[in-house]
């Protein structure tokens, strides 16, 4: 409660404290209606469920920062993210790392193709195969603002699914807008 009517609050450094679900909605809501926060960290907290921070990205006009990685995040999570994204201008960096996000969650992030405020997307350590980074790479193409996406260390279990970098190497970095961390 405290927090919603802060307004001096710029950074929020949460990381590897155990707030569990309901802290995540306690937090989620807090963004609805704060409007100083700029960058809140949130590795590693157990929160799983981020629905409710797809629903506050909708609300939030100041956010320029999440960290959520780490937090066993899935499809259904990130499906709220990104269509939060397509209506969401002052979020710059997401990190979305180390969850279970596959390729249906990945196909839910078309909506980087109308956002033009994002720079940075972390996605690495997740299960995005084929499929997700052909959505990802058809996404891109018309985004001119993204000029960071990482994929490193997909926990895909095949040779097919691997070659995914390939795919995306070819089709996105000829433009020099996205980098691969290694």
């Amino acid at each position: 409660d405290a927090l919603e009517r802060d307004t001096t609050l710029r950074e929020l450094f949460l990381g590897f404290n155990r707030i569990g679900p309901d802290g995540g909605r306690a937090l989620a809501a807090m963004l609805q209606r704060n409007n100083t926060l700029e960058k809140l960290f949130l590795e590693n907290t157990g929160i799983c469920d981020a629905t409710h921070f797809g629903r506050a990205l909708f609300h939030n006009h100041t956010l320029r920062w999440l960290g959520l990685e780490s937090n066993s995040i899935d499809d259904n999570g990130v499906c709220a993210i990104g269509t939060a994204l397509a209506h969401n201008h002052a979020l710059q960096e997401l990190n979305l790392s180390d969850n279970k996000i596959g390729d249906v969650g990945a196909r839910t992030l078309v909506a980087l193709q109308h956002n033009t405020d994002l720079q940075k997307l972390g996605l690495q350590g997740n299960f995005i195969g084929d499929e997700g980074a052909r959505a990802l790479g058809a996404a891109l193409k018309p985004n001119h603002t993204l000029i960071k996406l990482d994929l490193t260390g997909q926990r895909s279990p095949t040779d097919r699914e691997r070659r995914k970098f390939g795919f995306l190497t070819r089709h996105l970095l000829p433009s020099g807008r996205v980098d691969f961390d290694s």
